[in-house]
Order: C-alpha cells, then sequence, then structure tokens
C-alpha cells in the first residue's frame, strides 16, 4: 500500500449511505481505514466485512485505531459527537457526506 494514500474512516454506514462507501472503494488515492456505526447490524458493517475492511461497532475499539487523515460522516454528525471529539483530538479532519468540512 501506497505511503501517498489518504487514510480515512466512515463513520454511519445505513442502507442509505452505501453509496458513499461505495464511491470511496473506487477511489485509487483512498485507503479506507474502517467503517464504524454503533448499530452492529447497519448494512455497511456488512458489506465492510464482504470487501475485507476493517469494522467496528464498539467506540473502544474505534478509539484504539491508528490515525486517519479524514473522517466522513454519513449521517446526522451529532449522533457521533464523542466519537468525532477523539478523533479530532488524533488528528483527523472531519468531512461529512454533503463535502462540508469541519475544522
Amino acid at each position: 500500500m501506497s505511503t501517498n494514500l489518504i487514510r480515512c474512516g466512515l463513520l454511519g454506514d445505513r442502507e442509505k449511505d452505501l453509496y458513499v462507501l461505495g464511491e470511496l472503494q473506487k477511489r485509487r488515492e483512498i485507503a479506507i481505514a474502517y467503517v464504524y456505526d454503533r448499530d452492529p447490524a447497519a448494512v455497511g458493517l456488512e458489506i465492510a466485512e464482504i470487501l475485507g475492511l476493517p469494522r467496528f461497532d464498539d467506540a473502544d475499539a474505534l478509539a484504539r485505531q491508528a490515525p486517519v487523515d479524514y473522517v466522513i460522516v454519513a449521517e446526522p454528525r451529532t449522533q457521533f459527537e464523542g466519537e468525532l471529539r477523539h478523533l479530532a483530538e488524533s488528528g483527523a479532519r472531519e468531512r461529512d457526506a454533503h463535502h462540508r468540512v469541519y475544522y
């Protein structure tokens, strides 16, 4: 894997948000570091498992992951305030599915 890849984590991946995961998979310059959703039955977690991507439904496991360049929030941001706060402390920048960037 090239060190020039942009490492992204995806928070929240319900059925309606699967296009985000699909689009990221198409991009050669992006490496999906993990998919996270609190709901262990979320469709995105099942797809991540099929694709061989790291997947988490536990905030503690998420906190132990290596830092990423961007965190892409596919669901309303307010659902992930605690997780986003911790990830921001590790240096990740947030990007939601509608391309707003939070610094």
